[in-house]
């Protein structure tokens, strides 16, 4: 079990800053790096961490947090040297968000349960300025996740359906439009700019019935099987990568021999 005290914890911080001082004083690696040379790392190191979460690998999981910590601290370390901001900034500013997105510890708000708490989460970021309760899906992620977040986020604000039947309706009337455009692209064969056209309304049609499906499998299908299409596509890839390692190992088998 963990025994660290808070002064443990403050302790092992500040020894990991003086670390970041060193190497990027001293390592010819960490001090050539930039936020853009950092970044791809950072996606790759959050990946791991997920990893290790859907596993529930507690020993991997410490290991990733180290490392995606390490990441964070080097942008703060970087940040400071461009005379930006530095570590005590981004953990203040960080620390103020919370305080003034939690009204209901540290104010006088009543909430009832964990949807007045969502809720009152999303009205408070667009008194921050936000544009709309979009504005804080990275556009970063990946397509199909991203799809998600947009869609939980649209339902957190009244922007859903009512029944499961609404949204297979959806879905055929997509499914139909999609095959009208295609029986129109293929029309196109010949016409360059009309087949670019009908190129770009069929990817349109393509885009609008994954978000209906995306919708359909976020709230509705999977909501009582708990698995979301990561978690699917996170065990068919395993699967594919111990189908390839023991192709792989059969086929060094045969080589030996």
């Amino acid at each position: 079990m963990p025994h660290n005290s808070f002064k443990d914890k403050a302790e092992a911080f500040t020894r990991l800053l003086k670390i970041m001082d060193d190497l990027r004083e001293k390592c010819p690696w960490d001090r050539k790096q930039t936020i853009h040379s950092l970044r791809s790392l950072t996606i790759e190191e959050t990946y791991e961490l997920a990893d290790s979460i859907a596993d529930n690998d507690w020993k991997g999981l410490k290991e990733e947090i180290g490392d995606v910590l390490l990441h964070l601290i080097f942008y703060a370390k970087i940040g400071e040297e461009q005379g930006k901001f530095d570590i005590a900034d981004a953990i203040h500013a960080e620390c103020e968000k919370l305080i003034y997105r939690h009204p209901h510890i540290y104010g006088d708000v009543k909430v009832e349960n964990e949807e007045d708490v969502k809720r009152n989460w999303e009205q408070l970021k667009l008194k921050e300025g936000k544009k709309s309760v979009l504005a804080g899906v990275p556009r970063a992620l990946p397509a199909i996740i991203k799809s998600f977040r947009m869609q939980e986020k649209a339902a957190k604000v009244g922007f859903d359906w009512e029944t499961k039947e609404q949204v297979w309706d959806k879905v055929q009337e997509e499914i139909g439009e999609l095959k009208e455009k295609n029986g129109g692209l293929r029309g196109c064969i010949g016409h360059t700019y009309a087949r670019v056209v009908c190129l770009e309304t069929w990817i349109r049609e393509i885009c609008d019935l994954i978000s209906t499906l995306s919708d359909k499998v976020c709230e509705d299908l999977l909501r009582n099987r708990r698995k979301s299409d990561g978690r699917r596509s996170h065990y068919r890839d395993n699967r594919n990568d111990r189908r390839a390692t023991r192709r792989s190992d059969d086929r060094c088998r045969r080589g030996c021999g």
